[in-house]
């Protein structure tokens, strides 16, 4: 509390001599003085108002950097997922669900398919047969739809 009390006790008694000081000049003096400090005050709001424009444009420059490297980094970012998920559709498409195959659509067709239709019109020509037949279909018609559920950053969800 004293180094307190002992700077507002220095501030009072400095700020009373300046002002008897500036009291006993004389008017010229006086005057002069006045239009010093003025002319001081003048040429430093000056100089704050030039620093901050040029903070100002410090940080409208930045800020312009900052946005062409995030939308860089956005549009890349973009264009990557774009590929995995071309790749991804492509990759479902050659490896197809041997469970969820549609006879019907020939293009789908893999290697699986057609070893597993060439077996069954042969079991189906030869009914003397003793041997015990599961037919997969039968069992595995009730594999989900979707076998793989991608939830994307940006909210959208993908059904593989």
């Amino acid at each position: 509390m004293s180094k307190k009390m002992g700077f507002l006790v220095g501030l009072l008694l400095g700020g009373a001599a300046a002002v008897v000081a500036f009291k006993r000049l004389d008017p010229v003096k006086r005057q002069k003085l006045i239009n010093d400090v003025n002319r001081k005050a003048s040429d430093l709001k000056d100089k704050a108002v030039d620093y901050a424009f040029y903070a100002s444009d410090a940080m409208d420059n930045a800020t312009d950097h900052l946005h062409k490297g995030t939308k860089g980094a956005t549009s890349h970012a973009k264009s990557a997922l774009n590929y995995a998920h071309r790749h991804a559709v492509q990759l479902k498409n050659h490896f197809n669900n041997p469970f969820n195959h549609d006879d019907s659509d020939p293009k789908g067709s893999t290697q699986f398919h057609t070893a597993a239709d060439h077996l069954r019109s042969e079991l189906s020509q030869s009914s003397d047969s003793d041997d015990i037949v599961v037919d997969a279909t039968k069992n595995f018609n009730q594999v989900p739809k979707y076998a793989t559920v991608v939830c994307y950053p940006d909210g959208t969800v993908r059904k593989y």
